[in-house]
Order: C-alpha cells, then structure tokens, then sequence
C-alpha cells in the first residue's frame, strides 16, 4: 500500500519476506503517486466523518492515497493527515492544497458529506489520470452535481467531445466551471482558483464558486479547434462516478439517511456528536 506513504516502516516479519523476495533490506522507495483523493472538513462537521471514512474506505480500497484534510482534529486515527488550522472554508484549503501543490499533480477532491457508493478500481482512476494528462485538463467533473443539473442541454449543444475520449465533453462557459463536488482537479489550478477567492476575501465556498466561475467564463475551452485556455472537461452520458449527498447545512440527509441504513451502518451516524449545523455563522 502506498499509503501513509512515506516514511511508514514495515513490519519485521514484512522486512523479512521482503528481503527473502528481493535481496533488499527494504523496498525501494515507491515513486511519486500523481493524484491523491483528498476528504477535506472542519472540526464542526466531525459526525458526518465515521460514514465518510467508511465510504471512502469502501469506494477506494487501498488503491490509491487518500488524505483527510481537517482544521485540528484528525478525521482518522491513522493515515495522512493534513491539519489546515480553524478560519473561513477558503483559507482552510488553501493551506491544504499548499501542502499538497509539491507532491501530487492531481487531487480528486471530496468534502466529508459526499459519500460515494461504489467502487473505483485503480484502473479507472488510471484512465482519468491519462485523459486529464492526454488533453491537458485542469478539472475533470465526474459526478452528477459538479455543475447546475439545468444546463445540461445547454452544456450538450454548446460544445464538442473530446477526441479519443468521447465519455467526456468541454464544458465551455457555462454555470460552475469551478464545483467542489466530485471532481479531480490539476492541484495547482485548484490553488491558485482558491488563492484568487481568499485574496478578494471570499471565503464562502458556494461565493467561491461563482466568482472563480464568472471570472473563468470567457476562457473557457468549449471545442477542440477553440483558443480557450482553461481546460475544464464533464461527462457526458452518465457520471462515471456515483455519490450521495449526505449533508445540508450540517444536517444528515434523507438520501444520506437511506444510504447508511441500506449498507446497514446507520449506527455510525450519531446526532450527538458536538457540531455546528450552520458554519458560515461562525
């Protein structure tokens, strides 16, 4: 398992069948993993992380390194933990994606009430790596509300597929080309749409949306013969990748309700757990 990644040391009877295996005292350093699956929250929201770990857990196995990304309190009591410290939602991931920016090209960003409800083999998460290296994205959105459900025949008629890709689509300028839901995104860009919104003191992270997405709007990339410069693909038939909303505004969902008690761990919801139901109030 790359893992926890760097700097876990095995086990000794794992040394041992390494080095009966290998000749080697230890494994080789892995290489450089170009995408993590980041789970990104803040203290006040910490009863919706025992159903987020496990579907998480559930959906990606140990394919592929995940880091949860919190204000204080680890969100797991193992693993690669990120603490961004308390402040408004865009200063928070902004001192995230800063700690990230060196290591990984790509993050397949999550927020701890989008709860996926399947599995995503490392094949798969290889081919969305290769389609955003292939035509140089800066965001692939693979779920169904990583942009406004109502533009869909807007966004159909008004660009092209990508070619050899034929899954996905260019968005162009239309509404959310900047969405936290459910997408990979090339980390820098991330950063640096994030930068921009702290800068001009926009925290919120639905205002963030907007202001990065009207700002983006007449650079978007909308046709494969097109000058646009920001390079934001969605799909096309069906999202590849399918997830529940479990929250709003801090309270749990009915389809986030269902979904734990059709997997049968309903129990790891827990009402009582400390926690703010409106953060912005802060």
């Amino acid at each position: 398992m790359v893992g926890d990644f760097k700097g876990r040391l095995l086990g000794p009877a794992q040394r041992l069948a390494w080095k009966h295996a290998t000749g080697r005292s230890y494994p080789p350093p892995a290489g450089p993993e170009k995408m993590a699956v980041v789970v990104h929250s803040f203290d006040g929201y910490k009863r919706f992380w025992p159903p987020m770990v496990f579907f998480t857990a559930q959906a990606f196995g140990s394919s592929i390194p995940v880091v949860y990304m919190t204000e204080t309190i680890p969100m797991v009591p193992e693993g690669r933990i990120v603490r961004t410290g308390s402040g408004g939602f865009g200063s928070r991931l902004l001192t995230g994606l800063e700690a990230l920016v060196s290591e990984f090209e790509y993050v397949f960003y999550l927020q701890e009430d989008m709860w996926l409800t399947e599995a995503v083999d490392r094949s798969t998460l290889d081919g969305f790596v290769e389609t955003m290296d292939r035509h140089r994205l800066d965001c692939l959105k693979l779920g169904w509300g990583s942009f406004w459900p109502d533009d869909r025949d807007k966004i159909d008629s008004s660009t092209e597929l990508l070619p050899g890709d034929e899954a996905f689509r260019w968005f162009g300028p239309n509404r959310y080309a900047l969405s936290h839901h459910c997408s990979i995104f090339r980390t820098r860009f991330l950063l640096d749409a994030t930068r921009l919104a702290v800068t001009l003191r926009v925290e919120n992270p639905l205002e963030q949306e907007v202001l990065v997405s009207n700002a983006l709007s007449s650079k978007m990339k909308a046709a494969n013969g097109d000058g646009g410069e920001v390079r934001v693909a969605v799909w096309d038939a069906q999202p590849p990748v399918g997830y529940v909303h479990g929250g709003e505004n801090g309270r749990l969902t009915d389809e986030g309700r269902a979904l734990l008690e059709q997997r049968g761990v309903l129990s790891l919801w827990d009402d009582s757990l400390p926690g703010e139901v409106f953060p912005d109030a802060r």
